[in-house]
């Protein structure tokens, strides 16, 4: 399932509960950098900045904990605003076929990789997530037709985790 595929879904389900989304929003001073998805709630004058990924390897999970520092760094200019949003968030969003990872998402603590992976990729993923003090947690995923012939991929878990800015 591509990294698209997850933030469309999550954007159709922000739209149906009332918010405004923003596919791709750009960081004001780098029009090289943007966001995965941006969504707005204007009568809580919310703002969650969201990048998802799909997280397999330790090459995937420094690069997750690399996005939870850029929407960190994300700002919304007044003048291209809406509404400027009192309350933001992150939200990073993953999904695996892997159920050693999806524990050790949900687990609360990462100090360690998760059984049979290492790498300086999820320690500092791991630290991220502590330090970011995030809510996380997994659903399992509907998967595609073509998914359920391979056993490695019949189960696919999307992963959030949010995290106050």
């Amino acid at each position: 399932m591509p990294e698209r595929n997850i933030t469309a879904h999550t954007a159709h389900v922000f739209l149906k509960a009332g918010w405004l989304i923003y596919a791709e929003p750009v960081f004001p001073r780098s029009s090289q950098q943007h966001l995965d998805l941006m969504a707005l709630h204007k009568s809580s004058r919310t703002m969650i900045a969201i990048e998802a990924k799909r997280l397999y390897e330790g090459e995937k999970a420094k690069n997750l904990a690399e996005d939870a520092q850029r929407i960190r760094n994300f700002k919304l200019v007044q003048k291209n605003a809406e509404f400027m949003p009192k309350k933001r968030f992150g939200l990073l969003l993953a999904f695996t076929w892997q159920p050693e990872i999806r524990k050790w998402w949900i687990a609360g603590k990462h100090a360690m990789a998760p059984k049979g992976h290492r790498g300086a990729g999820w320690k500092l993923l791991g630290r991220t997530l502590d330090k970011s003090r995030v809510i996380s947690g997994a659903g399992l995923l509907t998967n595609y037709p073509e998914d359920r012939a391979n056993p490695k991929y019949r189960k696919c878990w999307g992963l959030y985790a949010i995290y106050k800015l």
